[in-house]
């Protein structure tokens, strides 16, 4: 049984941290090739991102991106990025919840202290997986919230304060989402530097 409680622990643990690690890179890469695209004159750009006249104004109104056209860069990285979040978070939960098993079986077999720390860490590494999944929503609403009231403040048909509140709003979330997404990848992180304990003596204390 500790054979099998082991390497069910390590790829776990190896999947969760690998998806968060890729995950952060990927999301980073994903913005900046959209933000490079966005930067783009309207006679510049590729057929399949035309630039709207909504964000072809000049100058740019305060508090927005300046050129005005980087907000449609920005809203569709986050509509392909936020169409991962689902599966994101899922594996995560998926991962985290084996990983807290088998850690807790492993140290109900009294396997010394780096079995302890590895069901501690398990511990609270799940909690900032559902904490972020709650954030990921709520940061959800508040980007709708904030698209539309940037693209009525365009149009003409709201106040610079409802959209510019909008955006404060979602950046302060987004950034706490952010946070706590790195606070996931140290803790996944952590566990797996563990890793290599379990091929150790069996009760190193």
């Amino acid at each position: 049984m500790q054979p099998l409680l082991r390497a069910l622990h390590s790829l776990s643990v190896a999947l969760w941290f690998g998806t968060v690690a890729f995950f952060a890179v990927a999301a980073l890469l994903i913005f900046g090739a959209f933000e490079a695209e966005s930067r783009k004159e309207a006679a510049e750009r590729p057929a399949w991102l035309p630039l709207p006249p909504l964000y072809a104004k000049a100058p740019s109104p305060k508090d927005l991106p300046d050129p005005l056209r980087l907000e449609q860069g920005s809203r569709a990285a986050g509509a392909a990025v936020g169409a991962v979040f689902p599966v994101y978070y899922a594996v995560q939960a998926g991962c985290a919840a084996v990983a807290l098993v088998t850690a807790l079986l492993l140290a109900r077999g009294d396997e010394g202290r780096w079995h302890r720390l590895r069901l501690a860490l398990c511990a609270v590494a799940l909690l900032s997986v559902a904490a972020g999944w709650a954030l990921e929503r709520r940061v959800s609403g508040l980007q709708e919230a904030r698209n539309s009231q940037t693209d009525e403040l365009l149009a003409g048909r709201a106040d610079l304060a409802a959209a510019v509140q909008a955006r404060k709003a979602f950046g302060m979330w987004h950034g706490i989402n952010l946070l706590q997404s790195y606070a996931t990848l140290a803790l996944a992180g952590g566990l797996t530097v563990l890793l290599p304990v379990l091929s150790g003596p069996a009760r190193a204390r």
